[in-house]
């Protein structure tokens, strides 16, 4: 029986095995390795039929089957990894032709911004057209990003002032909470308590990206206006 003995792997009974009437059965296990993939069991109803003749020839079927069933299993892996990987592909195409689109908007913003910049002394016009600038250069490193997302690279990060950050999320996000909550009669009050020290690693526009969505989100939460207080700090200052 190739290492399992006949009698661990074959039943019989003399007599009638309830409604079935078996008189003699085998259990063989599937395995590959030392894994066990699943069992073959089969039964007779005929006295005069015995496995024992058979059962070396069943368990190398069963040998077999288990081979099959991994390299079947080893098969269907690689289809959908390249499957996946098609798509991927498709995906990529797809994005990198969006990116290309808002890359040429883009474009445009950025050098108006730099004409504005050189042709306008008004610091408080001028602050407003570095947050527009900022803006813009984020959209720009996004649609980067969004080019790149199918590969498997790694980000290079920064030292960032979350601080410095967390200031130029809200100024970026003031016309949501000035001018819009003006128009819909609603009062909204930002209050920074910034006692971080020293930098995160990181990456400024994603950092950014998460302040501005997350200021976003409250101000969305606060339908009848509200008080919103960020707060930064050193962990061992808690």
């Amino acid at each position: 029986m190739l290492g399992i003995p006949y009698k661990e792997c074959v039943g019989s009974n003399k007599g009638s095995n309830g409604k079935n009437n078996l008189l003699s059965f085998i259990i063989i296990p599937i395995k590959f390795d030392d894994d066990i993939l699943g069992c073959m069991w089969l039964s007779s109803q005929d006295k005069y039929f015995s496995f024992e003749d058979s059962s070396e020839f069943l368990y190398m079927v069963c040998q077999t089957i288990g081979k099959m069933l991994v390299e079947f299993r080893r098969y269907k892996k690689i289809q959908d990894s390249l499957i996946q990987s098609r798509k991927m592909q498709a995906l990529g195409e797809l994005t990198g032709g969006i990116a290309h689109e808002f890359n040429n908007i883009l474009t445009p913003i950025l050098g108006y911004i730099q004409i504005l910049k050189n042709n306008i002394d008004d610091p408080i016009l001028n602050r407003y057209i570095e947050l527009i600038e900022e803006s813009a250069k984020d959209g720009a490193k996004i649609v980067k990003r969004i080019q790149e997302f199918s590969k498997t690279k790694h980000k290079e990060k920064e030292l960032c002032d979350i601080n410095r950050i967390i200031i130029q999320s809200v100024e970026i996000t003031k016309p949501k909470w000035t001018y819009e909550s003006q128009i819909s009669k609603k009062s909204i009050e930002v209050k920074l308590d910034l006692k971080a020290k020293g930098f995160v690693e990181g990456t400024a526009t994603e950092l950014r990206e998460v302040f501005v969505n997350i200021i976003s989100n409250a101000i969305d939460a606060m339908p009848n206006g509200g008080f919103l207080k960020i707060e930064s700090f050193n962990k061992r200052e808690i």
